[in-house]
């Protein structure tokens, strides 16, 4: 019989947790539910800092794949692998796995369980085209105000009073181009950003590699996978602005508010109807492109924040988003359970994302799932001897 070794993966701020420790319930409920199936079970930790980073938890990866490439080497071709890991212990565990089965072929892996684990997943936007056609629209409403402006006419007079009214400040001339075309740089500056990563990507090598087993156990009710889906929503609000529904939605909203102001009359009688609807029209957008701006960059921040991303990582998120899921965002032999025994009586205040590894359900879960690959695996063998 074969030996198995389980490396056992902390997740954030989870460096103190005495799951992963000798002595633990985890540890013996693991060993009690596979007596019998290996000669002999090693249990080892693999310490990290737990902090909220994304370098962070790279830094993990690598120190886990260097532990596998170690304990391969001296394993004498008789010992299997199963990693586990807790919240974000899952993403670090997934990863590392797949760098190692990219270098050894033949990895022995039994699999990979993530408890609790919020998978996070880089989605490119292919938004360059988009982000051109609000630049191109700035422009023309830039330059129609400045050429309005030079020739002094009534229509930037009735403008600024449109805009002065919905805003209760005074607005002048040259602030109103200048805010316009402070739009129109970071609208290019977003444009070309998204344009060098999506050529890079396409230059890039495949991200996706080997598709390791992995087990997810997850509780209905977990909070951390809550807040990270939220975040995930806030970063998403800048596209959802830039709809083009949105943006009609914008438009008439604005022109029902000026016709609501009393102290603006949406056909002045020195300024004809068509023209004064059109002000509107241009008021309306350039008010909801300075929304989804500041969406974008608040978006961006939220999702720093939450998901601990470094600098490069905050300007990619402007023109991308980053996706949570229960299960691996990348392709791999997935399956799913959901855990609802957590040997606890739940209460409003309490928080469950860290009792999952209290759950004995979730371990019985666990070794069910080892006992089943083992078996799907010798029938898999004995095809083939016959």
């Amino acid at each position: 019989m074969k030996t198995l070794c389980v490396l056992l993966v902390h997740g954030t701020w989870g460096s103190s947790s005495e799951w992963k420790n000798e002595g633990s319930d985890f540890r013996a409920w693991l060993q009690a539910g596979l007596a019998g199936e290996y000669a002999a079970m090693e249990l080892a930790t693999i310490e990290w800092s737990g902090n909220n980073r994304w370098r962070a938890r790279e830094h993990a990866r690598v120190e886990l794949t260097q532990q596998l490439q170690l304990r391969r080497r001296g394993d004498g071709g008789n010992t299997e692998y199963l990693v586990i890991g807790h919240s974000h212990g899952g993403n670090i565990a997934t990863e590392a796995v797949r760098d190692w089965m990219k270098t050894d072929k033949s990895f022995p892996l039994r699999g990979v369980v993530c408890l609790n684990t919020p998978f996070l997943k880089h989605e490119l936007r292919a938004s360059s085209t988009f982000l051109g056609a609000w630049m191109f629209i700035c422009i023309m409403l830039g330059a129609l105000i400045a050429l309005l402006m030079a020739l002094e006419s009534d229509i930037t007079v009735v403008a600024l009073d449109m805009v002065s009214s919905l805003v209760s400040v005074r607005i002048k001339p040259t602030t109103l181009v200048l805010i316009l075309f402070g739009f129109i740089g970071a609208l290019a500056a977003v444009t070309l950003l998204n344009r060098k990563l999506l050529r890079a990507r396409d230059t890039g090598e495949d991200m996706w590699g080997p598709r390791p087993r992995v087990l997810c156990l997850s509780c209905a009710d977990d909070e951390a996978i809550t807040f990270l889906g939220l975040g995930e929503g806030i970063a998403n609000l800048p596209q959802l602005l830039f709809h083009p529904i949105a943006v009609l939605i914008a438009i008439a909203s604005t022109a029902t508010a000026l016709i609501l102001t009393p102290d603006v009359r949406l056909c002045p009688k020195d300024l004809a109807c068509w023209a004064s609807g059109s002000l509107a029209i241009g008021i309306g957008l350039i008010g909801w492109i300075s929304i989804a701006l500041v969406g974008g960059v608040l978006g961006s921040l939220s999702v720093a924040w939450l998901f601990g991303l470094d600098r490069k990582m905050f300007l990619e998120s402007l023109v991308s988003r980053v996706l949570v899921s229960y299960v691996p965002l990348k392709p791999a032999n997935t399956c799913f359970r959901a855990i609802v025994d957590l040997q606890t009586h739940w209460t409003p205040t309490q928080l469950l994302h860290s009792r999952i590894y209290q759950s004995k359900e979730a371990v019985m879960e666990m070794c069910g799932w080892i006992k089943k690959q083992r078996q799907l695996q010798s029938v898999v063998l004995l095809d083939d001897a016959a």
